[in-house]
């Protein structure tokens, strides 16, 4: 499977995982933090998979 797929996945259940705790909360600044915090891991992983290749 290629890096990009891979990060697609990720995302995307990362995605799914927000919206169900986004569901049960009803704060919606610490969704909101956890989704800058996914964010910023996503382009920390990109960046790092670039620089293997």
């Amino acid at each position: 499977m290629q890096s990009t797929e891979i990060i697609y996945q990720v995302n995307e259940n990362l995605s799914n995982i927000i919206n169900q705790i986004n569901s049960n909360l009803t704060i919606d600044t610490d969704i909101i933090e956890m989704s800058k915090q996914i964010d910023l891991l996503l382009e920390e992983l990109m960046s790092e998979i670039e620089k293997s290749n």
